[in-house]
């Protein structure tokens, strides 16, 4: 599902495993499609995704 939002979503690095991620291109390929889950807007109104809670 697309996201329809003026501003874009954010999926910071600390949400992609459970693990330490040094390198992003080790979890996540550029243009890969993923299932995330929103797990809270902020007072911005980005939006915050999380893979690692998708996988739970």
């Amino acid at each position: 599902m697309g996201i329809n939002s003026q501003k874009a979503p954010k999926l910071v690095v600390s949400e992609l495993a459970e693990k330490f991620v040094k390198n992003v291109e080790d979890v996540v390929k550029v243009d890969q499609e993923v299932t995330v889950k929103v797990i809270g807007i902020d007072e911005q109104g980005r939006i915050k995704l999380s893979l690692k809670q998708a996988k739970e």
